[in-house]
């Protein structure tokens, strides 16, 4: 679904989101950072535009008696489907750390692209997908970017990218 809102710079051009129902866990024991299988597909209207991409709906896991003590999120994207995906922030978008047992918790961030981030010519698609990795301290345990075993089934996660002229 595309909303279109204008143009100017700061003003958003278009929004596009993907509702994806979360049935089953994304777990790995990821030492680097490993594609959630959710993506966004956006065409921008211009070229040399900015991104806001906003991932919310899925469910942190922590376990620190299991050695699941963190996890660090990112936002890839990939242009045209080719070259394979890459970090928009050349780091991490957010992180969590705790030290208590077994906590699930809303998951939700946000994360700003640069048009120098992302180079595409006009007609050309992007793909956005959020990307995890274990925490620092953790151990190689299984860690969780989103978690069925309290939350339970059918959480619905929305990916959301804004075009935003600059």
């Amino acid at each position: 679904m595309a909303i279109n809102f204008g143009s100017g710079v700061g003003q958003v051009i278009q929004t596009v989101q993907n509702t994806v129902n979360l049935n089953s866990q994304i777990a790995a024991s990821a030492a680097n950072p490993t594609a959630t299988g959710i993506t966004t597909r956006i065409t921008p209207k211009q070229t040399g535009s900015d991104f806001l991409i906003t991932c919310a709906g899925f469910v942190h896991h922590n376990n620190s008696s299991a050695g699941n003590r963190g996890i660090k999120l990112f936002m890839y994207a990939q242009v045209n489907g080719s070259g394979g995906y890459s970090n928009t922030l050349n780091n991490m978008a957010v992180s969590s750390h705790i030290t208590v047992s077994w906590v699930d918790f809303p998951g939700e961030f946000s994360s700003f692209c640069p048009n120098s981030a992302v180079s595409y010519s006009l007609g050309q698609f992007i793909d956005f997908e959020p990307f995890y990795q274990r925490g620092s301290s953790n151990s190689t345990n299984t860690n969780y970017f989103h978690h069925t075993g309290g939350s339970g089934n059918g959480v619905q996660c929305q990916l959301i990218v804004q075009e935003i002229a600059s």
